[in-house]
């Protein structure tokens, strides 16, 4: 999954939230390896 990188300052509000969505698909894979 390709992210792109630039400024938190310049950031939309939502990003806080797609970066917790995607800390939580992440995780969810992680799970889905170790098992």
């Amino acid at each position: 999954m390709t992210r792109i990188s630039y400024p938190r300052s310049l950031a939309v509000p939502h990003a806080r939230v797609a970066d917790e969505n995607f800390a939580q698909a992440q995780g969810w894979l992680t799970n889905l390896k170790g098992n």
